[in-house]
């Protein structure tokens, strides 16, 4: 299975992590997530949607709680599913300035992924997030089921932007550790 989520906007690097930052990032993705649950092969999976967030979670996936607050992410250990991302990252400086303006290339990746996954239970704590009844949806169940990743970084043709601004294209491509009936319609 491969599909594409795109970002618009600030992308932090540095060494500190800033978890309100990657939650913004991850509460956009969430909302295309979404639209992927409610397409093929995803939808196939579903037993019966009753409002966006609020399904019956097929047997193939698992819901997992962190910190109270529940999230739903493809790849997990449970249907065995890794992935490989391809990120496009476009931001306003010269092409091959990687290493500067916005922050160093591996910590602002670092955010991105991080974003694609269940946060912690302690990071939900300094969210302070709410228990709800609608699902979260997420990418990763960790970050440890990323095998590979490539960046491609260009230069964003805008002017008047922030130099931490950025347009990010993550394309996902899902495959299995080990292939069984219930991934089979997920794998590519």
């Amino acid at each position: 299975m491969k599909f594409r989520l795109v970002y618009d906007g600030k992308l932090k690097g540095g060494q500190s992590k800033d978890a309100a930052h990657i939650h913004e990032i991850r509460k956009e993705f969430h909302r295309q997530l979404g639209v992927l649950w409610m397409t093929e092969p995803l939808k196939s999976f579903v037993d019966g949607i009753a409002d966006l967030g609020v399904m019956e979670v097929p047997s193939e996936f698992e819901v997992l709680a962190s910190g109270g607050v529940k999230f739903l992410p493809i790849a997990q250990a449970k249907n065995h599913l890794l992935a490989e991302l391809k990120i496009l990252l476009l931001r306003p400086a010269p092409a091959g300035a990687l290493l500067q303006h916005g922050g160093d290339i591996d910590n602002r990746i670092k955010t991105l992924i991080d974003a694609l996954r269940v946060p912690t239970p302690g990071e939900v704590a300094k969210l302070k997030l709410q228990s709800q009844e609608e699902i979260f949806f997420c990418v990763l169940e960790d970050d440890k089921l990323v095998t590979s990743f490539a960046v491609e970084a260009d230069t964003l043709l805008e002017n008047g932007v922030d130099h931490q601004y950025c347009h990010a294209v993550i394309e996902v491509r899902l495959w299995a550790s080990k292939v069984t009936m219930e991934n089979l319609g997920l794998i590519s």
